[in-house]
Formats: structure tokens, sequence, C-alpha cells
């Protein structure tokens, strides 16, 4: 029975479970103070769009290229990625 209370003592040191409860059953009057339905909203767009998408590869699967740029297939389903990289220097750094 002491080894229960001790390991339950722990568990409640470890995980804040005090503090978890408090948080989850805190009254908050976060939605009533910014809400806003969106069917309330006027939308106004400018005249001129200045739409910009910006598409950003930190790290590839390459095994879709074929094996002469460092892939495992023997043709290469991939070439406009492929065609970006060595424009680029991406990910074919040593083709």
């Amino acid at each position: 029975m002491m080894l229960v209370v001790f390991a339950g003592i722990q568990a409640i040191m470890h995980y804040d479970i005090v503090e978890y409860y408090q948080y989850v059953n805190a009254d908050t009057t976060l939605y009533e103070d910014y809400y806003v339905d969106g069917r309330d909203v006027k939308l106004t767009f400018p005249e001129t769009k200045r739409n910009l998408i910006y598409i950003f590869l930190e790290s590839m699967e390459t095994t879709y290229a074929d094996t002469s740029f460092g892939g495992a297939m023997r043709q290469n389903y991939m070439m406009e990625l492929t065609s970006l990289a060595l424009e680029n220097k991406g990910i074919f750094r040593n083709y």
C-alpha cells in the first residue's frame, strides 16, 4: 500500500496533475472576447491581387529519381523536381 501511495505522489508531482486539472477546469472568456462569426464579416479584396505561394522543401526523399541522380528507379519519376534541384543546387549536390 505504501508503494502505491508513493507512486501516486510521484506521478502527481512529475506530471503536474493538479496544475493540469486546474487548467482544464478553469473558466475562461476567450471565445466571448475574441470569437467573430464568419457569417457576420464582410470581406473586401484589393483591386490588384497579390498572391504569393512559397513552397520550401527542407529535405526530400530522392528514391524516386533514377539511378544517375542517386535514386533507385530505372526511370526518373520526379523529372520536374530533379531539374529544379539541379538548377538551384538542391538535393542532388554531387551530381
